[in-house]
């Protein structure tokens, strides 16, 4: 599951249950002590896209899983690709437009980087790693249907930079109710009504 907004920049670490690190994983390489060349492997799920959103910074977290890696150590990592949630962060946009935002501000708000294969393929390797094997996968997620669930319970809990823009709860439930209207034609499964979502899943191991 992704990560939220505060949560996207921090590597928690077990060594072997014995102790744990926090730390601003866009600046990995910098933790000396962790980049010492001491692990086997580093795995990542669903963060990635988060860590790797300012562009500035993607070079210094890719860089520091080389480093912390012994000589023949995988990276293997799970994120989101290009074209990920594309739907509904078209929509998100859209509802700030609506509210008075330029729509270049709109899309200088999310808070992912959703990579192509290639785009990934290029930054691994330029940090030194050897590109062993990587695919895209089309998956399609039922949302839950709780009371805080649904596509506006998304909207609500991911998109919570995107809100920011916008000044007060009144106009920011605008924003939202005109995406769920949009999205409520097009992300409904026929034969029981559940909403679904399409997320595009990048795989790789380096």
């Amino acid at each position: 599951m992704a990560r939220q907004q505060e949560q996207k920049d921090i590597w928690s670490a077990d060594l072997y249950g014995e102790k744990s690190r926090v730390v601003d994983c866009r600046l990995l390489d910098q933790e000396t002590d962790l980049t010492a060349a001491n692990f086997d492997k580093v795995f990542s799920n669903a963060t990635l896209h988060w860590i790797l959103r300012d562009p500035e910074t993607r070079s210094n977290a890719i860089k520091g899983c080389f480093e912390a890696l012994k000589p023949g150590g995988l990276l293997v990592s799970e994120s989101g690709a290009l074209g990920n949630v594309a739907e509904v962060h078209s929509v998100i946009i859209s509802g700030l437009v609506t509210q008075g935002i330029p729509v270049e501000k709109a899309r200088q708000a999310p808070p992912w980087w959703f990579p192509s294969q290639q785009a990934i393929k290029e930054l691994i390797e330029g940090a030194g790693f050897n590109w062993i094997k990587g695919e895209v996968q089309l998956r399609q997620i039922t949302l839950t249907e709780n009371e805080k669930g649904g596509v506006e319970g998304w909207i609500r809990l991911f998109g919570e930079p995107f809100l920011g823009l916008l000044p007060i709860t009144e106009v920011q439930d605008a924003a939202v109710k005109h995406a769920v209207d949009i999205l409520e034609a097009v992300g409904r499964q026929q034969y029981d009504g559940s909403f679904t979502v399409n997320y595009v899943r990048l795989r790789f191991v380096t």
